[in-house]
């Protein structure tokens, strides 16, 4: 294997989408948690065309894409821009997810296939291995950064409710 696993996906969306909700001041409410619904599916989405992956189990587009072609494309970086004139919160959920995605793996050995089918040689940043001591850290360091997020997450809610419930 020579790409990231899920779970490293999952974090970085996470971790990206915390801090878009946190920066733009996104309120919560239901349209957050169907924003980071598209993020956690978006994170793992461009697997579907990888038959050991998870989503590639319940979406087998393996069967008939190349891994790391079409869904690691910026074709479906552009259909995510368009689901989001469709349903926003989900949509954007879906762009940070699947963006993320493909950002994180141009940095392992295999790369991506971004401006497929135009150029059909894989585009690559770096050349970190699945499993390896580098993936690792990363894991470890996108997990100590989302801890941090959702700490700040939980002290705004202590401080919210110490000013008591608005009923």
């Amino acid at each position: 294997m020579r790409a990231f696993r899920g779970k490293t996906h999952i974090l970085i969306g996470t971790l990206i989408g915390l801090l878009i909700i946190r920066i733009t001041k996104m309120s919560l409410e239901i349209n957050t948690f169907l924003f980071i619904g598209g993020v956690l599916i978006g994170s793992l989405l461009p697997d579907v065309d990888h038959k050991n992956a998870r989503i590639g189990r319940f979406i087998p587009l393996w069967r008939f894409l190349k891994h790391r072609t079409l869904t690691h494309s910026i074709w479906i970086v552009l259909l995510m821009v368009l689901i989001t004139k469709v349903q926003n919160y989900i949509g954007y959920g879906l762009f940070v997810g699947v963006t993320t995605h493909i950002l994180a793996d141009l940095f392992s050995m295999s790369g991506c296939c971004f401006f497929f089918p135009l150029l059909k040689h894989p585009q690559q940043f770096a050349e970190i291995k699945t499993n390896s001591k580098e993936e690792d850290k990363i894991r470890i360091i996108v997990g100590a950064l989302l801890i941090i997020v959702i700490g700040v997450y939980a002290l705004d809610l202590a401080k919210y409710l110490s000013q008591g419930l608005p009923f």
